[in-house]
C-alpha cells in the first residue's frame, strides 16, 4: 500500500511537470510529419498532451511511422464523443489508411469506440491501448472535466462494452498495478490481445523501454 502511495504521488508529480512543459512545446517535432512505414495517430489521455506520448512518439517515427496528433482533442477534458467525433473527421479529411493507434486511458476508450464505428474500422489496422480504464475507474466520481464518463456505471462506460466490433485488433498492454484505474481488473480487456508488463503505474507505462520494446516487437511480427 505505501509503494502503490509513492507511486501515485511521483506520477502526480509527473503529470504536473509535464504539464508545465508542454506549455512550452506547442507543436510536434517537424520529423513527425514524415514516414514510410505507415501512419500512426497518438491518442492521450485524461489531461494529457501530445507531449506525454513523446517518447512513443518519437520511438515509432524512428520505425518509419508518420506520427498523426489531432490537436483539438489536446488535453483530453471533453466528452468522449467529442474525442470520438474530433479523430474520425481527421482520418477521413487525410484519407488514413492501414492506421496504428496507440492511445492511453481514457485516450484507449476513444480508440475503442473508433472501432465500432465500421468506417473506421476498415480503415485501422491495428489499436495499441495503454493502461486503459476498460469497464471504468472509480477516480471518476471526481467529476471534473467529464472524467464522470470514465465511472463503471457511466452510461459512456457501458456503451463502449456492449459493442465488440472490432476487438480483435486491440492489443492491451497494462501495468502490474495502476493507482488509476480502480479497480485493477478494469485494465484487462476481453476479446482483445491482453498482455501485462512488468510495470507498476499509470503515466510509467509511458516513459519505460520494456513498453517501447513490446511495440516494437508487435509491429514486427
Amino acid at each position: 500500500m505505501i509503494k502503490i502511495a509513492l507511486i501515485l504521488i511521483k506520477e502526480l508529480l509527473f503529470i504536473k511537470f509535464e504539464g508545465i512543459k508542454a506549455t512550452f512545446h506547442k507543436k510536434p517535432p517537424r520529423n513527425w510529419e514524415s514516414g514510410k512505414s505507415g501512419n500512426a495517430i497518438l491518442i492521450p489521455g485524461f489531461l494529457g498532451s501530445w507531449y506525454y506520448l513523446r517518447k512513443t512518439g518519437n520511438f515509432l517515427n524512428n520505425l518509419g511511422y508518420k506520427i498523426h496528433i489531432v490537436t483539438s482533442i489536446e488535453r483530453n477534458i471533453y466528452p468522449i464523443s467529442y474525442g470520438v467525433n474530433e479523430i474520425k473527421k481527421y482520418i477521413l479529411k487525410h484519407n488514413l489508411s492501414k492506421l496504428i493507434i496507440v492511445a492511453h486511458s481514457k485516450g484507449g476508450i476513444i480508440s475503442r469506440l473508433l472501432l465500432q464505428d465500421t468506417e473506421m474500422e476498415k480503415r485501422v489496422k491495428e489499436v495499441i491501448n495503454l493502461s486503459v480504464p476498460n469497464i471504468g475507474t472509480l477516480w471518476g466520481v471526481l467529476r471534473i472535466f467529464n472524467v464522470h464518463e470514465l465511472t463503471p456505471w457511466s452510461k459512456q462506460i457501458k456503451e463502449v462494452n456492449k459493442n465488440q466490433n472490432g476487438i480483435k485488433k486491440i492489443i492491451n498492454i497494462y501495468p502490474e498495478a495502476d493507482p488509476y484505474v480502480i479497480p485493477n481488473k478494469s485494465l484487462y480487456l476481453e476479446g482483445a490481445r491482453n498482455i501485462q508488463v512488468n510495470i507498476v503505474g499509470h503515466v510509467n507505462i509511458l516513459n519505460s523501454p520494456i513498453t517501447l520494446e513490446k511495440i516494437s516487437k508487435l509491429l514486427n511480427d
